[in-house]
């Protein structure tokens, strides 16, 4: 714990990248076991996951600004937060695409 309560841009860039990666794979295994005991394909759509994962970048970025006063850990968050919403406007609204996940 005391590796991740260091004031370093880089480590909230990282974490910033990182969480968000874990709660949509948690998030997605919730949602297939949700339309799978309701027999369809899916109930959350993926952009919808993905804005879920990125919002858990706020309880992180909220933690190290103002708890623990480590203002460059939490500017690598707000960073990587701001590159997931530029990824999302390019992949999800000027594309129009959706992740290609198979369902089980």
């Amino acid at each position: 714990m005391s590796k991740l309560k260091r004031n370093n841009v880089w480590l909230g860039l990282a974490l910033g990248l990182i969480v968000p990666i874990i709660i949509y794979i948690v998030v997605h295994k919730i949602d297939q076991q949700l339309a799978h005991n309701r027999q369809r394909l899916f109930i959350i759509r993926d952009d919808q996951k993905f804005v879920i994962s990125v919002i858990f970048n706020i309880i992180g970025f909220r933690l190290y600004m103002v708890n623990w006063n480590l203002y460059e850990t939490g500017k690598g968050i707000l960073g990587a937060t701001f590159l997931y919403a530029i990824f999302y406007v390019i992949y999800f609204e000027l594309l129009g695409r959706s992740f290609i996940i198979n369902p089980m």
